[in-house]
């Protein structure tokens, strides 16, 4: 390296360029923290308005300062302040309630920040000395956060080449191919726990079902406690350690995704010239954008999910206590959006030209409930979490959206059943069952199938991981053996140390 060269590199890294960086650096760390979650192109515009206002500050402060250094020392301190509010909010509030409160908080923020304007006038400070050294920090997390966001891609990019490679699209293909639906309702309990603890008769709604057509499997248990292990397991026909989601293992949230989106059932079907159709969920693990045929609702909200949580995890947090913003109202409509934009397409899509395999994720009746019993708008606070909300709650929002979505489906069934033109195949699921009971409720779940040329061989405890088997073995000429019908239950905190646990349902022949 020249003299000149090594002047100019010594200039640039003495340079306080690292507010830019830490202006960047909380939109990226969130991003990478839920990268499994989001679609990266909602990190866009956080990321941009994020730097934009970093850039006003710093030039704001310089006109007061007259030093590009100091006015950046402040700066810095000042973002800081503002993406820790939320995080630190969160971890009073888990101490104690009472701890973490706006009127604590904002009245300390604003103390630390008259503290941090009084430290950057400081004339001791020695920042020309120190400026390298920020600049290195805040390089190294940005880099930290794209080397995540980074592998998480690689891994899912490097998973689907490995599960096309080692797929083996089994059966000869039906002569006759139905419209298959996998409509998965997010939550929905097994009957027994829905009278038990959440005071829900759903008994004319079975017999709804039943009288349609469908079999219900009674004592039915989901495999996984969480939707992506369930979704990934049923729809790879496998439980998720013989697919390769290990212990811990980084890769394990791009797998994921990978087997949702590029599953063995859609392998299959596709195989078989089917078109695949899917909706938006707002989840990016049960999310297939590169479906032949992929639907969402012109979303009427300004802010997206990722936006929303990136305001709740800042200072944001205080304006939205106040009621001067609303992104929850917004982050709740979307919900109740997508939820009703499937229910009003899904009758348009059974006239559509087959064969076709429809995925449908619903949330609901999970949280955040946003639906009364009768379609109302429900607001008990935008939660998503089963946690985040007191006992009471949960039971009467989950009551009244298994109210709302029993009404709801039965015609769209109907309709489905009724504009096919031969009988389609119908999975109506629970991914896992509700959360806020015990651990053995939260694997009881909804299992029903209109299956009209292999009702029969629907049997008492069959598990999602055993329901395209049946379905390709009855359809497509394959000789898949059913599994022994297993149920883990693991929490979110520790997601891959799964608990066996066990079915105590009674014996009893499905119905009818």
């Amino acid at each position: 390296m020249t003299f000149s060269h090594r002047r100019k590199f010594d200039s640039w890294v003495r340079l306080p360029w690292y507010v830019i960086l830490l202006a960047v650096y909380p939109v990226l760390a969130l991003a990478a923290v839920n990268v499994s979650q989001i679609r990266l192109g909602v990190v866009v515009r956080p990321l941009m308005l994020s730097l934009l206002a970093s850039l006003v500050l710093w030039g704001s402060l310089y006109l007061y300062f007259k030093d590009w250094s100091r006015a950046a020392f402040l700066a810095s301190l000042l973002i800081l302040l503002f993406y820790a509010y939320g995080h630190v909010y969160q971890v009073l509030r888990n101490i104690s309630p009472h701890l973490g409160r706006g009127r604590y908080l904002v009245p300390l923020w604003g103390c630390l920040s008259v503290l941090s304007f009084l430290w950057a006038k400081h004339k001791s400070l020695p920042l020309p000395r120190l400026v390298p050294t920020f600049n290195l920090i805040a390089v190294s997390l940005t880099l930290l956060s794209l080397g995540q966001i980074g592998q998480f891609y690689w891994q899912q990019s490097q998973g689907r080449r490995q599960l096309l490679a080692e797929s083996s699209p089994a059966g000869t293909g039906p002569t006759e191919k139905p419209d298959i639906y996998y409509l998965i309702l997010d939550s929905y309990g097994r009957t027994d726990t829905l009278q038990a603890f959440y005071e829900v008769d759903n008994t004319a709604f079975l017999q709804a079902l039943t009288d349609m057509g469908f079999v219900i499997a009674p004592c039915s248990q989901s495999n996984y406690a969480q939707t992506p292990f369930s979704i990934a397991s049923a729809l790879n026909l496998n439980y998720l350690t013989t697919l390769g989601i290990e212990n811990n293992s980084q890769r394990n949230a791009a797998l994921l995704v990978t087997l949702s989106r590029h599953s063995l059932v859609r392998q299959v079907l596709e195989a078989n010239g089917y078109r695949v159709i899917s909706f938006a969920s707002g989840f990016v693990w049960s999310e297939w954008p590169d479906a032949d045929k992929y639907l969402e609702p012109p979303l009427q909200g300004h802010i997206s999910e990722f936006e929303a949580l990136l305001i709740r995890s800042s200072f944001g947090l205080a304006l939205l206590d106040v009621g001067v913003i609303h992104t929850n109202a917004e982050s709740a409509n979307s919900f109740r959006q997508r939820t009703l934009y499937v229910l009003e397409t899904l009758p348009e899509v059974a006239t559509w030209e087959g064969p076709k395999f429809v995925f449908v994720h619903l949330i609901v009746p999970h949280p955040p409930f946003v639906f009364g019993p009768n379609g109302e708008e429900r607001d008990y606070g935008f939660q998503t979490l089963e946690s985040q909300y007191s006992s009471a709650q949960y039971r009467q929002g989950y009551r009244e959206q298994v109210e709302f979505i029993n009404q709801r489906i039965l015609p769209v069934l109907k309709q489905i059943i009724a504009s096919s033109p031969q009988s389609p195949v119908i999975i109506l699921q629970g991914d896992h069952g509700p959360g806020f009971s015990s651990w053995s409720d939260r694997m009881k779940i909804l299992n029903a199938y209109y299956l009209p040329a292999g009702r029969q061989l629907v049997y008492p405890s069959i598990s999602p991981v055993n329901s395209f088997r049946l379905v390709l073995n009855t359809y497509f000429g394959s000789t898949y053996p059913i599994l022994d019908d297993h149920s883990y239950f693991s929490s979110y905190n520790t997601p891959y140390d799964f608990q066996e646990i066990e079915n105590d349902c009674s014996p009893m022949p499905a119905t009818p």
